[in-house]
């Protein structure tokens, strides 16, 4: 009792009291400016920090020169006031140095690619089946499959590499051509890419080989670490149609990065295109490399939404954005992790859209296409690892009005606002018209 008088006596808990609402209103002011004009978010940061770290500084002051009447500096003072303002002081250094403070800048682009081009007989099978997304069935009834000739297939793998060397020197990218025929060995016995990504099970096998065997170990045994290593897998094949009695070859091309499996159809050639065959497997390889590694035109992601019709964006790699800047959204569907639920809703709020303007026939079209998502749900028909990048009617156009650091602050200037939902994790890409 006689320690709680004295606290009371010096005023300790009407100090603390009034400090502590100080200290919170000051807080909770920073976090408004930052929220408010864009500012590094560390600013909140520092000051919860300086509002916790003087504490000592205020008890003690608080105890010493609390109560009514004039107190002598004392020697608790003296040492405690000055240890308490050179902690903070070091502390604040040491953040600083260390990057406590500041938001981690991280390196999370693909940077590490393995090119596989393949003719393994492995896979023939597999071209019996529809895939859906463009693939081509190739019925054994009617066409017959075969490998295409070793000396053909190093030909185009030496093209493909020049290409890549010539382009890509000095890019600060891994990108290795696979030659080894034990590596290959490995790499066709992988889960066919039209039946999923790469599966927990690939990984042990990829490094128990790769480890032993190649150079390659380095960069695609960390390809579980997403997103640092991407894999090529290009398939060739000599088609016979029995019907017809004609001959072509097929070029299959997939790109994966562990939650992600980008796959296209296998386009037809005939033999006298070798040429334009390389050129376009270079092509592929170049496409998605940039997409991977630069962002192709993705810019940035929707962060946040803000009044008046603004929004904020993360910048993929800051300075690319400036005010003026147009730029048009897009929007990743991951459809078996509710990219198919979103999908819906975005149909039915662009469906309301048009019941209010009385187009029938654009009501009939989304319809058919929220049908069929719903029978593709319940069919399970989504693989874990499919999705899609859409445009179209669900995007909006913005123009960017302010930019500070990696962010950016862009307007939304879309007419039509009831055509599309704004949400968070967009994707925003440079608008060309």
């Amino acid at each position: 009792m006689r320690l709680i008088k004295e606290l009371i006596h010096r005023r300790i808990p009407h100090i603390i009291g009034s400090y502590l609402i100080a200290g919170t209103s000051l807080i909770l002011f920073v976090d408004w400016l930052v929220n408010r004009y864009t500012l590094p978010e560390y600013y909140t940061t520092l000051c919860l920090f300086g509002v916790i770290a003087i504490m000592p500084s205020v008890v003690i002051l608080a105890y010493f020169h609390g109560a009514p009447g004039k107190d002598e500096w004392t020697k608790i003072e003296k040492i405690g006031v000055p240890v308490n303002i050179i902690f903070i002081f070091l502390v604040l250094l040491i953040g600083h140095r260390s990057n406590w403070w500041f938001e981690e800048i991280t390196d999370d682009v693909v940077r590490n690619y393995v090119v596989h081009i393949s003719s393994s007989d492995y896979f023939i099978k597999k071209y019996k089946n529809d895939y859906e997304y463009g693939s081509v069935v190739f019925s054994p009834d009617k066409y017959i499959l075969t490998p295409i000739n070793n000396s053909l297939l190093d030909e185009i793998r030496v093209s493909v590499q020049q290409n890549i060397i010539s382009d890509y020197v000095n890019k600060n990218l891994n990108i290795e051509v696979n030659f080894n025929t034990i590596i290959s060995e490995v790499l066709d016995t992988l889960t066919f890419p039209k039946e999923g990504g790469l599966q927990k099970t690939d990984f042990p096998v990829l490094k128990n080989v790769l480890i032993k065997n190649s150079s390659l170990y380095q960069y695609i045994s960390d390809i579980n670490n997403f997103p640092k290593s991407g894999l090529f897998r290009i398939f060739i094949y000599n088609v016979n149609s029995i019907d017809n009695n004609s001959n072509f070859l097929i070029v299959d091309p997939t790109v994966q990065i562990p939650g992600a499996n980008s796959w296209g159809s296998a386009d037809r050639y005939e033999y006298t295109e070798i040429d334009e065959i390389k050129d376009n497997i270079y092509n592929y390889i170049d496409v998605n490399i940039k997409h991977l590694t630069y962002s192709g035109t993705r810019l940035g992601e929707v962060i946040d939404t803000l009044n008046g019709g603004l929004v904020k964006i993360k910048q993929y790699k800051t300075g690319v954005l400036v005010k003026k800047i147009r730029l048009i959204s897009s929007r990743d569907y991951h459809w078996a992790k509710g990219g198919a639920e979103m999908k819906i809703e975005d149909l039915i709020n662009l469906k309301n859209y048009y019941q209010n303007n009385g187009s029938l026939d654009k009501i009939y079209t989304i319809d058919t296409k929220i049908d069929d998502i719903k029978n593709k749900l319940k069919t399970n028909f989504y693989r874990k690892d499919t999705w899609s990048t859409h445009r179209g009617e669900i995007s909006y156009k913005l123009e960017v009005v302010d930019v500070i650091d990696s962010i950016a602050i862009a307007k939304i200037i879309s007419e039509d606002k009831q055509k599309y939902i704004v949400r968070i994790g967009d994707i925003v890409n440079l608008l060309v018209e």
